[in-house]
């Protein structure tokens, strides 16, 4: 309970019981999907482009940072447009939110939102949180895993579902007294994050001769660089665009970067 308050408050949810822990981001997705129902091809969840299509759209699943290249998507605009275009559920998916971007629950006001713990937010594997706002139909959403808790709730009925280590739910409280120790605290964290790895995406980009394949205000903690030209590298007329994409933590140092910057010259060059 004291795990799910603290990321409760993180998110600002309205109670802690929309709030539930489990192992990791894919187990909320089996826990979001199959709540819908069955589903025939003609009534199949649709990525989140495809709004103009003849058939209910019955959940729209969007990522709120993409892994490449990189860049964080405006959730709150685009469940919006899925509220207006009548779409009955929105699942927002993002194994690398907190600890990595502002998360307001609220104000990006999808019916559920998934996070892991163990990416940006210092927890060891694997924990992820889910959320998922009280509705008509909050009650009849379910862990995959039935046991004797089922029922009472997806928070409990996700507390115990067996023979589990279940250890890195527990050291929440503990992780957020490490982060609060750094100067301001997870945003000073996030801050400092985005700051560094757009200045060492730079001198890498420099470096290389290339440029920046994310652009640093649509970035969090983690940046993309081109490795060849606009054209890439190869023969006969095919050609392979190489990325190299850089995160940045607290306990990451310009060595680090340079060692990569110059490992990457001596195989290419």
């Amino acid at each position: 309970m004291a795990s799910r308050k603290i990321i409760k408050d993180l998110i600002n949810a309205d109670h802690v019981d929309e709030v539930c822990l489990v192992d990791k981001a894919t187990t909320t997705a089996a826990i979001v999907l199959q709540q819908i129902g069955p589903v025939s091809p003609k009534e199949s969840s649709r990525k989140m482009t495809l709004f103009y299509c003849s058939t209910k759209v019955r959940l729209a699943i969007i990522d709120h940072i993409t892994s490449m290249p990189s860049v964080v998507i405006p959730v709150k605009e685009l469940v919006r447009i899925c509220s207006a275009e009548g779409i009955d559920q929105v699942f927002v998916d993002v194994a690398h939110a907190i600890g990595s971007v502002k998360v307001d629950v609220k104000k990006v006001g999808a019916d559920f939102y998934v996070s892991n713990l163990h990416k940006w937010f210092f927890c060891p594997p694997s924990i992820a949180f889910l959320y998922c706002k009280k509705s008509k139909i909050s009650s009849d959403v379910h862990h995959p895993v039935v046991s004797h808790e089922f029922g009472n709730g997806l928070p409990i009925e996700s507390a115990w579902i067996g023979t589990r280590d279940y250890s890195s739910q527990f050291v929440v409280p503990a992780v957020l007294e490490f982060v609060n120790r750094f100067e301001g605290g997870i945003d000073g964290i996030m801050k400092r994050n985005h700051d560094e790895v757009v200045k060492m995406g730079k001198m890498l980009a420099e470096s290389w001769g290339t440029n920046l394949r994310s652009p640093p205000e649509m970035c969090a903690g983690m940046i993309m660089v081109s490795k060849d030209g606009e054209e890439g590298v190869g023969d006969n007329d095919e050609f392979i665009t190489g990325y190299v994409r850089i995160s940045r933590q607290v306990y990451n140092t310009l060595v680090d970067y340079e060692k990569l910057r110059d490992a990457i010259n001596r195989v290419f060059c």
